[in-house]
This record gives structure tokens, sequence and C-alpha cells, in this order.
């Protein structure tokens, strides 16, 4: 069985746990940005045909600049793997502990950062509140098996595909916890 990891056994399980992909959001690189390319990214890997963002597994130190956000208005990029049944976390029943809740695509709420706005990340998706009209995002996706580990009832799992777990940046209208948002329609 050794003999056999350097062949697609190998491959499979190196493939799993890459952390090295190429980034998949990319910045609006136009003098003049057309309104609906406000606050918005470039989805370098496509959209699905529900024009949900294709990602991958494994992005690593990847960042994007979203340009002419609205200053004390809250945006969402919704994490849409909110929606797919988690695996239960036995160690934590059997501890008595409460389950903690995951943050979908992205590694973890540390592995987010944003500059340029007030920023919440939630299993729901990355909340933000921008302080000028530019932000920047830096962020890594997880990786294959630690994403299966979480949502290991999903089948396939491929984790050579791409994804289509973020929505593009939208306004929420709606109060959003510890951001303060501006109520609305813009003026």
């Amino acid at each position: 069985a050794a003999m056999m990891l350097g062949g697609a056994e190998g491959n499979f399980l190196e493939e799993r746990h890459r952390a090295d992909r190429k980034c998949s959001l990319a910045t609006v690189e136009v003098e003049e940005l057309d309104p609906n390319q406000y606050c918005s990214f470039v989805p370098s890997l496509g959209v699905t045909d529900q024009s949900r963002v294709l990602v991958r597994f494994g992005e690593s130190d990847c960042e994007v600049t979203l340009r002419q956000c609205m200053p004390g208005f809250c945006y969402v990029v919704r994490d849409f793997s909110f929606f797919l049944p988690r695996d239960l976390d036995v160690h934590a029943l059997a501890r008595g502990e409460p389950i903690a809740a995951r943050f979908g695509i992205f590694s973890n709420a540390s592995t987010v950062v944003v500059e340029g706005a007030e920023a919440k990340v939630t299993p729901e998706g990355l909340y933000f509140k921008p302080t000028g009209g530019d932000i920047t995002l830096r962020y890594s996706t997880r990786t294959c098996a630690d994403f299966y580990s979480e949502f290991g009832r999903e089948w396939p799992q491929v984790c050579t595909s791409t994804m289509g777990l973020l929505s593009q940046p939208y306004l929420v209208f709606d109060k959003v916890d510890g951001l303060g948002c501006t109520s609305g329609l813009p003026r």
C-alpha cells in the first residue's frame, strides 16, 4: 500500500491539503467604473448559472480591492456554504460543550482582514461597513480536507474543482450587530 501513495492515491491526499492555489477574486481594473462595478470584484474563475462566484479550496494570502463602496452602508459577501448540512461535532457533544459555528469557505475569522471598513465574519458571510470609498480584503480559503471535515455529507468530495460558494458584495439594509449600519436607501 505504501508504494501506491506515489500514484493516484498520493495525488488525492495532496489535493485534500493543498493551500497554494491561485486566488479566485480580483480587483476591477478599469479607469472608470460603471455603476454596476461599484464595490465589486472580478470572479476570475467565473460564476454559476445562479450568479454564485466560483472559488477553490486552498487559496492563500489573497488580496482584492473593492472600489467606490458607499461609506456608512453595510454590505455582505454571502457565503452559501452556510446552507449546507454540517456534520455534528460528536466530541463536543460528548464533553457537553456547545458546538462552535464554523466559517464556511473562509479559513476562519482571523484570516479575513478588511482595510478601510469595519467588518464582521459570520458563518453566513463577510459583513462590512466602509469608512471610505475603497476597501481591501485579504483572505484565505479552507483546504479541501478542512472543509469536508465539517461538511462530510456533501458528495462527491472533489478537491480540484471550483464551487459556487460566494456572492458579489451587495447592500444590506437590515441591522448588523456590531457595525451600526446606515438604514434606508442612499440619496
